[in-house]
């Protein structure tokens, strides 16, 4: 039987907890199966909060990644 990854999302210092709220229901939902998928859902959260909250732009490739997780979960 194959364990479960277990993780645990930790709020940066001063950071707003909508913010905070926000990231970690973007990580949930990613479903990330190890540390290294954790890291990689941890920085699309980062970025999904800049592009949302600060306007950010960033390369296409990257915005699409987020573009498609939105659509994917946008009901929830």
């Amino acid at each position: 039987m194959k364990k479960k990854f277990l993780y645990n999302v930790e709020k940066h210092d001063n950071e707003v907890l909508a913010y905070y709220n926000l990231r970690k229901i973007f990580i949930e939902l990613s479903k990330p199966k190890n540390n290294k998928e954790l890291k990689l859902y941890e920085m699309y959260s980062n970025i999904l909060i800049n592009m949302i909250f600060l306007k950010c732009k960033y390369q296409e490739k990257t915005e699409n990644n987020i573009k498609k997780f939105m659509k994917k979960y946008k009901k929830i």
